[in-house]
């Protein structure tokens, strides 16, 4: 889950970061656990603004589901 705040950051020639750049992250990283996917998003969407002050909300949530196996003998 995330707020528009992170797809519409725009860099120096006015492009924004978009949802395709969101997935890139989120699919390249899908081993990495929460915080550290979380981290990589805020930090990729951050640079890509050349480190200018958000101009809107950046919120996001990472959730991921966890397997278990459970053996009874």
């Amino acid at each position: 889950m995330f707020s528009d705040g992170i797809i519409e950051r725009l860099n120096g020639k006015g492009e924004e970061f978009n949802l395709d750049r969101l997935k890139k992250i989120i699919i390249q990283n899908r081993d990495k656990n929460t915080q550290e996917i979380l981290t990589l998003i805020l930090q990729e969407a951050h640079d890509f603004g050349t480190g200018k002050k958000w101009k809107d909300d950046a919120t996001a949530v990472v959730i991921k589901k966890i397997m278990m196996t459970i053996i009874v003998y």
